[in-house]
């Protein structure tokens, strides 16, 4: 397991720091499935859209849990830009 987390202690962020680590973690992902690998909700990109983000956070899961918001929260009571969305009825 691999953590990618950057942090900038004092100062502006460089200019070049999102572009760097894009790279870094391409380098170290590229030789891996893409089921191999995926991103933690904790550590939220920013950058990311929803699509994406739900398909990084959650994975292969993602359509078991979609199944399950469209039975518990089906009007996204319960909804933040990251949330998962319920399947369509």
């Amino acid at each position: 397991m691999i953590q990618f987390y950057d942090e900038v202690s004092s100062g502006t962020y460089p200019a070049n720091g999102f572009s760097f680590l894009d790279n870094f973690v391409a380098t170290v992902t590229a030789p891996l499935p893409a089921s191999d690998w995926g991103m933690y909700i904790n550590y939220v990109d920013p950058r990311l859209s929803r699509a994406a983000a739900l398909q990084a956070y959650y994975g292969k899961n993602l359509a078991r849990l979609q199944g399950l918001k469209a039975v518990y929260d089906p009007s996204e009571l319960f909804y933040s830009p990251l949330s998962i969305s319920p399947v369509a009825a």
